[in-house]
């Protein structure tokens, strides 16, 4: 099967599932991030200082016309109301400018500089009223009021040398002071509900934002829509179980995930070999520590427990480890039934799993490459396939050596493993591309390690065959595999 369209390995681009699922994989940033932001938020408001605000308010108003003259002084009614509003701003900067408090300073004996008094004061008239409205902060309550009612009483007087009807007669705009300032009881700052409402709301961003930064910085391929927006094929996904990697899924899990997770894998590869039968699959992987050898034991173990004779060849001729996980010795394997050192039947060996059996990798060799390429391997498989109906070849990982391109070529088809988090995309992209280069045939990517937050989706619907025996295997667990 070729590849349809060009693989890429930059970022791909996300639907807003995708989007939902890193937050709760990564949810533990966000809840970091709250932690931080409202602890800090209450250091901050435990060691602020306690401000508090004394208020006053001031009426600015015309002059009083008596009723007789209304009609001789309409117009100078009208420009005396408008005055009054045209005042209220004006006003309001003058009750914060330096006269005045330099002015109230001196009055009333206050311990404070004129700079720092001013930057305590605020005026601001009120909308649609002619209302001004004056306070001052301070940390000290009782010395809050008393500047508040100093400033007020120097301010009216303030207006009166500078009222426009200098010339003489009754003023053109009255000040007077309607509410005197008292002695505030509660602070104004800091204010413990707001501050802590504000570090949510930053912590929230932050954590969301720092969740997307790092999930943008990760290139390594966490969900099978990931693979497949790479444009390659997904052929299964395996989840993380708490089972040593030497242990069959079909043998401790076989009614649960991990079981039906690699009879899906082997339905799928069956589908595939409708019209091109399958009867040699490669199974490697891009790098190492990507699963690749319990795949294929797994896999073997599958079209085994299918009814299939199954042969599980260890083609890893550099690492070998199959021996470590059937428990077995020997220097008789694929090596050395290549070079006719020993007969095809004495490098077979079958273990205690029914139709399973196990060519070891045999005596390690100085040229790996060489003799996997060589026809005495084609020779080989050909006769392994009249003797078996399936034949999984565990190789070295694709990226750093030669082996599986080799191999590639000599297969029917090549399951690529990738492990969830770890497995770059653009080494997966690559490895993908080598496949195709030597001519061999992409069947598609197991994604293995699956976390159990991204399983969910994936395997939601195999809880309900968490009690249904598959037709092809009976409900005892088989034994581990060993030494025949």
């Amino acid at each position: 099967m070729r590849l349809i369209g060009a693989i890429h390995s930059g970022p791909v681009d996300r639907d807003l599932r995708d989007y939902l699922r890193v937050l709760r994989k990564r949810k533990w940033y966000l809840v970091l991030t709250l932690i931080v932001a409202v602890g800090l938020a209450a250091v901050f408001t435990a060691q602020a200082p306690r401000v508090y605000e004394a208020g006053a308010s001031l009426f600015v108003g015309q002059r009083q016309i008596p009723r007789e003259d209304v009609e001789t002084d309409a117009r100078v009614a009208v420009a005396v109301s408008d005055l009054s509003f045209r005042l209220l701003s004006s006003y309001s900067e003058i009750l914060a400018s330096r006269n005045i408090s330099e002015a109230a300073i001196g009055e009333f004996q206050l311990d404070i500089s004129p700079r720092a008094l001013r930057e305590s004061v605020r005026a601001r008239p009120i909308p649609n009223t002619q209302i001004i409205a004056l306070t001052v902060s301070n940390s000290d309550p009782s010395f809050a009021q008393r500047v508040t009612n100093g400033i007020a009483d120097v301010f009216v007087r303030e207006v009166q040398r500078l009222d426009p009807a200098a010339g003489g007669g009754d003023p053109v705009v009255n000040v007077t002071i309607l509410d005197r300032a008292t002695v505030p009881t509660d602070p104004v700052s800091p204010q413990p509900v707001r501050n802590v409402l504000i570090a949510v709301a930053l912590g929230l961003a932050a954590g969301i934002g720092l969740i997307y930064l790092v999930d943008r910085l990760d290139v390594t391929v966490k969900h099978s829509t990931e693979v497949e927006r790479l444009g390659l094929p997904v052929l299964g996904n395996v989840p993380t179980l708490d089972i040593p990697r030497d242990v069959l899924y079909l043998e401790q899990d076989p009614q649960g995930l991990g079981g039906e997770a690699f009879r899906k894998l082997r339905t799928s590869l069956g589908f595939l070999g409708v019209e091109l039968p399958l009867r040699t699959i490669l199974v490697t992987s891009p790098g190492p520590t990507e699963g690749k050898t319990t795949i294929a034991l797994n896999l073997a173990a599958a079209f085994a427990f299918g009814g299939l004779r199954t042969l599980l060849i260890e083609g890893d001729l550099r690492r070998p480890s199959l021996h470590l996980m059937f428990g077995m010795r020997g220097t008789k394997g694929l090596t050395t039934a290549i070079v006719g050192q020993v007969t095809q039947a004495d490098a077979v060996t079958p273990t205690d799993i029914p139709n399973l059996s196990v060519m070891l990798a045999g005596a390690i060799p100085p040229n790996p490459v060489e003799l996997l390429g060589s026809e005495q391997m084609s020779e080989l498989l050909d006769r392994l396939k009249k003797q078996f109906d399936v034949l999984i070849i565990d190789s070295p990982p694709l990226i750093p050596v030669a082996d599986p391109a080799v191999l590639a070529s000599r297969c029917d088809g090549v399951v690529l493993v990738a492990r969830s988090g770890r497995t770059d995309r653009r080494r997966l992209a690559d490895s993908a591309q080598i496949i195709e280069r030597v001519g061999g045939r992409l069947l598609g990517i197991v994604l293995n390690f699956i976390r159990r937050g991204d399983a969910d989706q994936d395997y939601g619907y195999y809880y309900q065959y968490a009690t249904v025996p598959s037709s092809d295997e009976s409900p005892a667990a088989p034994q581990r595999a060993t030494r025949g």
